[in-house]
Order: C-alpha cells, then sequence, then structure tokens
C-alpha cells in the first residue's frame, strides 16, 4: 500500500485526479504495468482497471438520491447486463454479495443512499471498486468523518486488496493512518514528490518535517 502524505496546497488530490483522468494533465506521462498509458477521461481509467474514491463522497463519489445497489453497481454495469438489458437476477445477487461482504447498515439493496451514515456511505462507495476488475485503487482521505469500526473495516479491506495483487494508493494527512496501512510513504510538497520512506523505520516526527518542508 503506497500512502501519499502533505500539507493542504500539497497539490496531491490533483495529482490523483490527474492519473485517474477527472482532470486534465498540464505535462507528465502515466503507465500502467509497465505501459504508457493514454488517460483523458474516467472511462479511459476505468477500462485500465484503475478505481478512485474521492475525498468528498456527497459531491464526486455517490448518487445520493438512488438505492445502494444502484450506486454499488455503477462501475461494474457490464457484469449485470446482456446485449444492453439489465439482468435484475445477476444484478441482485451481486449486490447482496457486496452489501455483506462491506458489512453495510442496513443490508438493504432499494435503500437511499442519502439516508446511511457517514461510514455506510463511504463502504458504498468503496465497494463500488471492489465488485468490478480493479487492478489499482485510488483512495483519496477514505476515513475522514467516519467512525473507528469502520476504519478497522477499511483498513482490513485494503490490506486483503494489497496481499491479492490490487494496487492501493492512499492519499491522507493523517499520520497515525500513514503509519498504520503504508508499505511505502511518499510526501508531496507544492506539487512535488520531495521524499520517499519505507513504513519500517519511519517514524512520525521523520514525516511531519519532511512535510513541512524541514527535509528533502
Amino acid at each position: 500500500i503506497l500512502c501519499i502524505t502533505g500539507l493542504i496546497g500539497a497539490k496531491r488530490t490533483e495529482l490523483m485526479r490527474a492519473i485517474f483522468g477527472a482532470d486534465p494533465a498540464d505535462s507528465g506521462e502515466i503507465w500502467v504495468w509497465n505501459k504508457p498509458a493514454n488517460i483523458r477521461h474516467p472511462l479511459d481509467a476505468i477500462r485500465l482497471g484503475i478505481g478512485f474514491v474521492p475525498e468528498d463522497r456527497h459531491r464526486d463519489g455517490l448518487f445520493l438520491d438512488l438505492s445502494i445497489g444502484v450506486n454499488a453497481i455503477m462501475s461494474s454495469l457490464k457484469l449485470v447486463t446482456k446485449a444492453g438489458l439489465i439482468l435484475p437476477g445477476r444484478m441482485q445477487r451481486l449486490v447482496r454479495q457486496q452489501i455483506a461482504k462491506m458489512e453495510i447498515v442496513p443490508p438493504l439493496a432499494g435503500y437511499p443512499v442519502k439516508n446511511l451514515s457517514g461510514g455506510n456511505q463511504q463502504k458504498v462507495q468503496l465497494g463500488r471498486w471492489l465488485m468490478g476488475n480493479t487492478k489499482i485503487l485510488i483512495l483519496d482521505e477514505p476515513t475522514i468523518g467516519i467512525d473507528v469500526g469502520t476504519k478497522a473495516t477499511i483498513y482490513r479491506l485494503l490490506r486483503e486488496l494489497a496481499a491479492q495483487g490490487t494496487a492501493v494508493i492512499v492519499v491522507s494527512s493523517d499520520m497515525e493512518e500513514v503509519l498504520t496501512v503504508a508499505d511505502r510513504i511518499l510526501v508531496m510538497v507544492s506539487g512535488r514528490i520531495v521524499t520517499t520512506f519505507l513504513r519500517q523505520g519511519a517514524t512520525q516526527k521523520q514525516i511531519l518535517a519532511a512535510v513541512s518542508g524541514e527535509e528533502g
């Protein structure tokens, strides 16, 4: 698991949105699995197996007026359609499995997402990408505004994904979170990567010094 950290204005989110094709990149190259990738739109990223859980789930991540089931399947419609038509039985089965895996409460596919707690909304948003063929998962501040129990569930799922071979990138300003989930840590200052740490041996003091520009 790669964690990217930095202060406000470090351009961490901007970097992730550019990789996902949500915002245009001014320059540079994106390589996916050792091959150059032409990502100009989120659909290009999704076709390459890249998923993105944005920081603002209400504005950028969820269809609040729709159900848990519709939100969960939105990135994996190919799994539940044939000749352009949705297969209700297959959709219901996959959604039920995802609700159980993510421990969403209440476990009701037709329940409106806007009525869920913040933690359960985040589970829906994360679970959307676990249903499809996601090989690279980017999460921007994934545990802001959620309870301790949901944090633990998300950390467990991220470790499981990494163990299964998914590349996981977490953007976080929470030093405790960074030191809990990261295998490798990148520090950004003013749009540039200035320092790299391995979790083993890295201390909060060292990371904070790099974040503030005292090192690197």
